[in-house]
């Protein structure tokens, strides 16, 4: 069977192109400039790399699998028209060619989705945009976290513009740990005991003072460090007892004890102040191998 190829045109925004991450446990979206594409291409949010058109969103493969289906059928139509029309006939058979079957444009019925920031990454100048905060190049995988700045101005002024900030918020705490957590477990592969949990601040320190003798607390100041405890552990809280402080919370974050029973408040101060901690605290880790 002959190979058929055409090229189809995908939707742009101003000149980038949605992706989806092929991680069943990721799934996220993000946008690439068509500048930037490449044959593999790293997920911003879980680090994962992938072949180009796994990438590919839903909206999209339907759109290309419907075209497709046009293209074939187009192919399939002539080259039937050509092996009946090369036989003889005779008083038992004849073929008379009906109208060719043209393939019908198929437009692309949907619109890529809006996100927050866009990134060039200083190391390979990737053109990407994203939602909330990551921690790696689409292209070449680099653990940026310098990109901090970039993703806390979209939370401000989501914060700012936001009827609950609360709940902008809870997501930006979730991204913020989530992130520390990623980094840390890539950073980890080499190591017996890689499969730790890097969701406590301070199981982290524990874990790369003895493997890789580095404390991850030690560039912290008193003000980073509490907010990175409190971000941590008000995440638990807000995901595992309705963002109540509870004793396991204050176990970690002793500082808080008089809250406890009390809804945990978060802050655009705290976040800040804890991001600053969170990238000197990846900065101290062990590079890659």
């Amino acid at each position: 069977m002959a190979d058929i190829s055409f090229q189809v045109s995908m939707p742009t925004d101003e000149g980038f192109v949605g992706r989806e991450c092929a991680n069943p446990d990721c799934s996220k979206y993000f946008r690439v400039h068509m500048d930037s594409f490449s044959d593999e291409m790293h997920c911003p949010y879980c680090g994962e790399r992938f072949d180009r058109d796994e990438l590919l969103t839903s909206d999209q493969l339907a759109y290309l699998q419907e075209a497709a289906r046009e293209k074939a059928m187009e192919y399939a139509s002539a080259e039937i028209a050509k092996m009946f029309g090369q036989m003889r006939s005779s008083k038992y058979v004849s073929f008379k060619a009906g109208k060719p079957y043209k393939a019908r444009p198929v437009i692309p019925s949907y619109e890529e989705r809006k996100v927050d920031s866009e990134i060039i990454c200083p190391a390979c100048e990737t053109r990407f945009q994203v939602d909330g905060i990551f921690a790696h190049c689409v292209g070449c995988g680099v653990e940026n976290i310098a990109v901090f700045d970039a993703n806390l101005e979209v939370i401000r002024r989501e914060v700012a513009a936001a009827g609950n900030s609360q709940r902008v918020l809870r997501h930006a705490y979730n991204d913020l740990v989530s992130t520390f957590e990623n980094v840390c477990s890539r950073r980890s592969v080499t190591f017996a005991d890689a499969h730790n949990s890097f969701q406590d601040p301070y199981e982290a320190r524990r874990f790369f003072k003895k493997h890789a003798a580095v404390d991850l607390i030690a560039g912290l100041d008193a003000d980073q460090e509490l907010a990175v405890r409190r971000v941590f552990h008000k995440r638990h809280s807000w995901q595992h007892a309705r963002g109540i402080v509870n004793d396991r919370y204050v176990k970690k974050v002793p500082e808080d004890r008089d809250l406890l029973g009390i809804e945990a408040l978060l802050s655009m101060d705290e976040l800040e102040t804890a991001a600053t901690g969170v990238r000197l605290m990846l900065d101290a880790l062990p590079s890659p191998t």
